[in-house]
């Protein structure tokens, strides 16, 4: 599969749950799909203050796989083009 021909999948974060749910689904599908991943948060608006696990976070980053705030995302452009 061409790269321009992958899937893209927006996943959104709320919670420290969603965020362990998240990471597996991001891990099994890096490579295969383009991966976009927002939070928007339950407890805080920020993600470093509302994810208060350190693993998950290491985890998350060793895989290389970013997150973003929900402000800092285009929805327009991302999901329209």
């Amino acid at each position: 599969m061409k790269i321009k021909d992958k899937l893209k999948i927006l996943y959104l974060v709320r919670s420290e749950a969603d965020f362990e749910r998240v990471i597996a689904l991001g891990v099994s599908g890096k490579g295969r799909f383009e991966q976009y991943f927002i939070y928007t948060g339950d407890v805080s608006l920020f993600f470093n203050d509302g994810i208060k696990n350190k693993f998950l976070k290491d985890l998350f980053k060793r895989n290389s796989l970013s997150i973003k705030n929900y402000w800092e995302y285009d929805f327009f452009t991302r999901v329209c083009f």
